[in-house]
């Protein structure tokens, strides 16, 4: 949540400006790509578009710290166990290695033509909102056309805000927003986090939380259960 973001940044910051513990990796949501003043030697970064991956570049040797940086683009095997294949990634990871495959310097001069390619391959869509526009079927826009294709809603991890929530107490739209976290839908349905009958689209997160994992510390332990199929309680 809002409070914990800071914390968290100014550890990695910290464990940045270590020495000797050099064998550590942070994992992380493209929220890191941009905006944030992190320089790292490697980064890696699934295929996506050639704006994700420059966007990448960026929190990678930043000052020109060392001689041996490097950013790898990766593919993901979506048969393998654990692995959710985005689909929203299709046609601009397609663009990326075409742009591989010829032996195309990766740099920002590409970033207009690719996202031309990535526009003119989607022409359809693009036509078909158009048409809906034009004729103010904003529900149907609405419905059908999203910038990021996925489901996130808001879940309250203040323990605090929670029991004020429950209490019926006083609570402003400023509380809950610095006190909760976007959760994809499926998460919060396989966690099976209630929804908050005082303010409808807002959940209660019960599972486990920690400022450095955030929510992913009740994610993590559900797919360990997952495994396992079993759990000390």
């Amino acid at each position: 949540m809002p409070s914990d973001r800071e914390k968290t940044v100014e550890r990695v910051r910290m464990r940045l400006k270590g020495k000797k513990n050099t064998k550590w990796c942070l994992i992380a949501t493209s929220c890191v790509e941009a905006g944030v003043d992190l320089s790292f030697r490697t980064g890696v970064r699934e295929c996506a578009s050639l704006l994700s991956l420059l966007q990448l570049s960026g929190r990678v040797n930043r000052n020109s710290e060392v001689q041996d940086a490097a950013v790898w683009t990766i593919i993901l095997d979506a048969s393998s166990t654990g692995v959710t294949k985005n689909p929203s990634y299709d046609t601009s990871s397609r663009i990326l290695r075409d742009y591989f495959a010829n032996d195309c310097e990766i740099s920002p001069a590409l970033c207009t033509e690719a996202l031309k390619r990535e526009v003119r391959e989607t022409a359809s869509i693009s036509k078909e909102l158009t048409e809906k526009e034009n004729i103010f079927a904003f529900a149907t826009v609405e419905q059908r056309f999203r910038v990021i294709d996925d489901c996130s809603l808001p879940a309250v991890v203040d323990k605090a805000l929670i029991e004020r929530i429950q209490n019926r107490e006083i609570v402003t739209w400023r509380d809950i927003q610095n006190g909760s976290v976007q959760v994809r839908k499926k998460t919060l349905e396989k966690l099976a986090i209630r929804e908050s009958q005082r303010y409808p689209g807002v959940y209660l997160w019960t599972a486990e939380y920690s400022v450095l994992l955030g929510y992913m510390e009740g994610v993590l332990k559900l797919v360990d259960i997952d495994k396992d199929g079993c759990a000390i309680i």
